[in-house]
């Protein structure tokens, strides 16, 4: 189960720069606790600092199910350079309570893209999920159109990246 969320996260991270949390990146940090369905989500922090050629991005999300809550706060660092390549450092804290019970999962990542040609990026990811460390190199196509969360609102956001996701792609 870890190699498959691990390839996820390498998906997500080439369509995405790291940038957009969605609930398998939830799922991911989680050990034994699980939150269950209907879930419901409010953002409550989201903000980007741009010093060229680096951004910082913080964003804060609480989850609610059925059976307790979840809040997830991820820090990102992102840097780009001229030539297409982007390095990003992320980590990601889920703290999960439920009844009398509070799980605590981090997950730290690094991961560095290059363009080898303009269809194709190579990735290299190394994450630590609750203290194990695992690397992998992979080739990527380049998308057309990067997923971006630029100019959505906190409620776009959660439709889109949330809710879709939490609902088996269903809008």
């Amino acid at each position: 189960m870890e190699d498959e969320r691990r390839k996820f996260l390498l998906g997500l991270l080439a369509l995405g720069g790291g940038a957009a949390v969605l609930p398998e990146l939830v799922e991911a940090a989680q050990s034994a606790v699980k939150l269950e369905a209907p879930l419901s989500a409010v953002i409550l922090k989201r903000q980007s600092t741009p010093t060229p050629p680096f951004t910082d991005h913080q964003f804060q999300i609480e989850i609610t199910g059925a059976n307790g809550r979840q809040v997830v706060s991820s820090n990102l660092t992102e840097y780009r350079d001229t030539l297409g390549n982007r390095r990003t450092w992320m980590t990601i804290q889920t703290e999960t309570f439920i009844g009398d019970a509070v799980a605590s999962d981090v997950i730290a990542m690094h991961d560095s893209s290059r363009q080898i040609d303009s269809t194709t990026t190579e990735i290299t990811l190394t994450m630590a999920v609750n203290g194990k460390v695992h690397t992998s190199t992979v080739r990527a196509a380049t998308p057309r159109a990067p997923l971006t969360t630029e100019g959505l609102s906190d409620e776009e956001l959660i439709a889109k990246f949330f809710l879709t996701k939490a609902r088996g792609g269903k809008p």
